[in-house]
């Protein structure tokens, strides 16, 4: 028995030391892909951000009427070194691969002094091609050594309509001061390399999944000592426990003890019951042997990865700046809300699109992180003024909705419409300045036979119209509120190059005293006469101007 016993033991650690080795090299691996997967989150939320910046400016009439010709000042006035160096902003490029009508980069001379300057010809042969229409409209590109990311955006009016083909890309350096921040949140090193790279194949990496302008590109995130001495350390903990346990399992062989053979068949069925991916599984822990603390490690183990992966999936569902919902929870709260009203009357669901008037000037003047700061705060008010059963989500910029559930009609939606106006005036102070903002809400009702994209378009329309009237205020959408939206654009338009050209002349209509005669003054009278149009009322042309 002593020398069955001793070739157990040798066995045993035999196998101990192949275990070992073999889970050292799985939790590197484990590392790896957990180190991979923060990376890529990292470069979502950056894709996001960039996103963000090349729409501020794409959606905005003036880069319209500037792709067009007629704003030939517009580059010197908005695309400066501080808006550059404010937005984080290493290129810009507008038009389209076959007429590029704008393209500066952001150049360090020596001394560390910044310039704007043109992207050097080989340079603008790698960007210029992404101005395409079949261009993705985001990913990864290598020019000088470095990895560059990019963002692009069609040039139209700030409603979305005017699309005239012409492209607003924006592109920065992913420079080693840049990714200081992702590599502190993962531990570790990260590179992003072409797939089929020896450096790819050697480091096991992680594909990316982003989109079009992303295939063909891994993430490599490289932890540091630290967590590959964790790794071992706890792989060395449960391999020694492992040992324990053979031990145990040889002694109880030998004696034929029942009750082990019995806890070892329950231990087994609890791991099958885990790795079916049972919610409420658990091994079970009935003392304080080497088993039951075998028990409680995997346990731990397997309540840890469940907590990370809930995480994993309400960040998902998360604006990454302001923590509240996002566009896709906002789709599904209004499908819930378009099945209750189908399914017979309740209680009213009215959808509210907020959006700051002037944001732009707070980033330009103030920089993007204050900016930020503002979308918080306001995003904070918010939802504090929102009760149960309603939801606040941002879509993105500066752009909010509320979704009130238990309205009684519009009238109260909007009572609730001023009130979150009042809170947004607000005055509140960001980086030592008082800022006191505005804000622009379009209300649509909820009702049977309207879908959640139709909503949002409707809500998005009315918000509009509330802007063109004058901003700091709400409006309510109507069928003919699209139309009449519509039919303004153009005549907005013409006034604005009325203005420009000379076309707006002015008559004098004389004061008179009523008592005496006399002639008190006159009273100056803008007057319009379009080449197309004709003499313009100006009952149909002063409030456009307002």
């Amino acid at each position: 028995m002593v020398a069955v016993l001793a070739t157990s033991l040798a066995a045993c650690f035999c196998i101990s030391g192949l275990a070992l080795l073999a889970s050292d090299r799985a939790n590197d691996l484990e590392e790896k892909t957990r180190a991979a997967g923060a990376a890529e989150q990292w470069l979502t939320t950056a894709v996001q951000d960039l996103a963000g910046r090349a729409r501020d400016y794409a959606r905005w009439d003036d880069a319209l009427l500037f792709t067009e010709g007629r704003l030939p000042s517009f580059a010197t006035e908005y695309l400066t070194l501080e808006s550059f160096e404010n937005l984080d902003l290493d290129v810009v490029l507008v038009g389209t691969p076959e007429d590029l009508r704008l393209s500066l980069a952001r150049e360090l001379e020596e001394g560390g002094a910044a310039r704007l300057v043109p992207p050097s010809p080989e340079f603008s042969k790698v960007l210029t091609p992404l101005l395409g229409s079949k261009a993705a409209e985001s990913g990864l590109v290598e020019w000088g050594g470095g990895t560059w990311l990019y963002a692009r955006i069609p040039v139209s009016r700030s409603d979305g309509t005017g699309v005239n083909g012409t492209m607003w890309l924006v592109a920065r350096e992913l420079t080693p001061s840049r990714m200081a921040t992702p590599e502190h949140l993962v531990s570790g090193r990260i590179t992003l390399v072409r797939a089929g790279s020896s450096a790819a194949l050697e480091a096991a990496p992680r594909p990316l999944a982003l989109g079009a302008g992303f295939d063909g590109w891994n993430v490599i995130a490289i932890p540091d000592a630290r967590g590959a001495r964790a790794g071992r350390g706890l792989t060395a903990i449960a391999i020694n426990t492992a040992v324990v346990g053979v031990i145990a399992l040889s002694a109880a062989v030998f004696l034929l003890d029942r009750m082990v053979l019995r806890r070892l068949s329950a231990l087994s069925a609890g791991v099958a019951a885990l790795r079916e991916g049972s919610a409420a599984a658990r091994l079970p822990v009935n003392g304080d042997d080497e088993l039951d603390r075998l028990a409680v490690a995997i346990n731990e183990l397997v309540d840890a990865d469940r907590r990370m992966r809930e995480g994993a999936e309400r960040e998902a569902r998360r604006d990454p700046l302001t923590g509240l919902a996002n566009r896709s929870v906002l789709r599904a709260r209004l499908e819930e809300a378009r099945m209750g009203a189908e399914a017979g009357p309740g209680a009213t669901t009215a959808l509210l699109f907020v959006d700051l008037d002037q944001m732009k000037r707070v980033n330009d003047h103030l920089g993007h992180q204050a900016g930020d700061a503002v979308i918080c705060e306001v995003a904070k008010r918010l939802a504090e003024s929102t009760g149960e059963g309603d939801l606040v989500a941002r879509l993105g910029g500066d752009e909010f909705a509320v979704v009130l559930h238990g309205v009684d009609d519009l009238v109260e939606a909007g009572e609730r419409a001023q009130a979150f106006l009042a809170l947004v005036r607000r005055p509140m102070v960001v980086g030592g300045e008082v800022l006191e903002l505005t804000a622009s809400i379009g209300v649509s009702l909820c009702r049977p036979g309207v879908d959640s994209a139709s909503l949002m378009k409707e809500a998005d329309t009315a918000m509009y119209t509330a802007k063109q009237a004058g901003r700091s205020g709400w409006s309510a959408y109507d069928r003919a509120m699209h139309q009449k939206v519509l039919g303004r654009l153009p005549l907005e338009l013409a006034l604005r190059e009325a203005v420009r050209g000379g076309g707006i002349s002015v008559e004098f209509q004389p004061i008179v005293e009523l008592a005496g005669g006399a002639l008190a003054g006159f009273e100056a009278l803008a007057r319009w006469n379009d080449p197309v149009r004709g003499a313009v009322s100006p009952a149909e042309f002063i409030p456009v101007a307002e």
